[in-house]
């Protein structure tokens, strides 16, 4: 509640920010036993800065809505066709998911990115130059 509270005055204290970017850090430590956890662990501590980003800037949004929609599709599909069989296939998907949904997003046609891609024509620029060009 009190965290609700200080983001709609729109401020952290330092003391505040402090506490929440130890709390992250405790939230990531790997785990004993579990190699996959501790990799997406260890993603999210070289993401800390970026996913923190709300401490300094109040306008910056505390709810993953975007995220959550971007999995949607991947996850009723799932449901229709069952999991994958290994760890590659799943990290696949979740790939070209994500590719999908940034040209979207971006107005770009998927299908055009992947076959720019494949083809080695560089017509359409990476996705990163294409994002970092465009803000």
């Amino acid at each position: 509640m009190r965290l609700k509270i200080e983001k709609h005055l729109g401020t952290f204290s330092s003391q505040r920010k402090y506490q929440l970017r130890k709390r992250f850090d405790n939230l990531c430590k790997n785990v004993s036993g579990f190699k996959k956890l501790n990799t997406e662990l260890n993603h999210l501590l070289l993401m800390k800065s970026t996913l923190l980003k709300c401490l300094e800037n109040p306008k910056i949004t505390l709810h993953n809505n975007q995220s959550e929609s971007d999995i949607r599709e991947y996850v009723k599909r799932r449901k229709i066709s069952g999991c994958t069989k290994s760890e590659d296939g799943r990290d696949a998907i979740d790939t070209f998911l994500s590719l999908k949904k940034t040209c979207q997003r971006h107005n770009i046609s998927f299908l055009a990115y992947l076959n720019d891609r494949l083809q080695n024509l560089e017509k359409i620029p990476l996705l990163s130059e294409f994002i970092r060009n465009h803000r």
